[in-house]
């Protein structure tokens, strides 16, 4: 019974979306062929994004970053990879895979010479952004690879492709890694380099599962292709459970210091308030297991020392742990 129920629903969720037909197949698996091939349209448009992500990355410029994102190349290769995987196809799996290693080394050689280059050498926001993957962010590359790849198999919802290269967003943790080379910032680099790779796993995995859903089969069930269709998909799972750790524990720590910076904030205004004094902003940060809080605050009368000490010890009591 177990076997029949979950047969007839998988028959009903595969029914619920429009196969395939093997003309479609063959037209799919032509143009995503040529698009994985690695040409001379395929580097300017590489090169070119990558310098507009950078130059926007160091201006803090959100709208000059999301041109990038629409310029960029990259989810063609990485959505032929995934369609290599299920048709088992190892020239398309490779040429893809060729193509992916030799944009992305192109993008990050043009991101290490603009910044190194550039007189603006801050962190901005929009870098710090791009340097803190979390769980979310692979839930996101999930359903923009798999509206990509959706998108890429039916020609009358190809209009949503800009969309998907915006919410893929591909080229600006690779200009951040670049960046953060460029200037010396091994954590900055590394974070967005993590997200990167996140982003590349999650969309691949999410075509693969498209294209499956959508009827894309190989022609010849052979031993062999059933293996290494097997072999990638197996593989795509441990990749994504790798990758899901470090995101785990990166997200566990924003959770983490979001609730603190709350329970100070409750603190803080309630405190405040009492004795008519208005919060206007507050930082804090953590050294040696010591809690420094720095306040601005709004008043019409000065605020004496006794005042600022009956708010440093209701934090300490609330938060457990020494306050300056």
């Amino acid at each position: 019974p177990t076997e029949f129920w979950t047969r007839k629903l998988a028959r009903s969720l595969f029914g619920l979306f429009p196969r395939l037909s093997v003309e479609e197949q063959l037209e799919l698996r032509e143009a995503m062929g040529e698009a994985a091939r690695p040409g001379a349209n395929f580097f300017v448009l590489i090169v070119l994004s990558s310098v507009i992500a950078t130059l926007g990355l160091l201006l803090n410029s959100a709208a000059v970053v999301i041109g990038a994102m629409l310029v960029a190349p990259l989810m063609s290769p990485i959505l032929g990879f995934s369609l290599g995987i299920v048709l088992g196809d190892i020239r398309l799996t490779r040429l893809s895979i060729e193509a992916m290693f030799e944009g992305v080394a192109s993008a990050l050689v043009i991101a290490v010479l603009i910044a190194m280059m550039s007189p603006i050498k801050g962190l901005t926001e929009e870098i710090m952004m791009r340097t803190q993957p979390t769980l979310l962010d692979l839930v996101i590359a999930m359903a923009s690879g798999m509206a990509g790849a959706y998108a890429l198999s039916r020609e009358e919802v190809s209009a949503a492709l800009p969309g998907v290269a915006i919410a893929a967003a591909l080229m600006p943790p690779l200009s951040v890694t670049g960046i953060g080379l460029a200037l010396g910032e091994p954590e900055v680099a590394g974070g967005a380099f993590l997200l990167f790779v996140a982003n590349i796993a999650a969309i691949s995995l999410a075509g693969v599962l498209v294209f499956i859903v959508l009827g894309v089969r190989p022609q010849t069930w052979q031993p062999e292709t059933q293996r290494r269709i097997r072999q990638g998909l197996i593989g795509f799972v441990l990749l994504m459970l790798v990758i899901a750790v470090p995101l785990g524990i990166i997200m566990a720590g924003i959770v983490e210091q979001t609730d603190r910076r709350n329970e100070i904030r409750q603190v803080l205004t309630r405190r405040l308030e009492a004795w008519e004094v208005e919060l206007v902003d507050f930082e804090h940060r953590i050294a040696k297991e010591r809690l420094t809080v720095v306040a601005t605050v709004r008043s019409v009368e000065m605020i004496d020392e006794s005042t600022v000490n009956n708010v440093a010890a209701a934090l300490r009591e609330r938060l457990n742990r020494p306050v300056t």
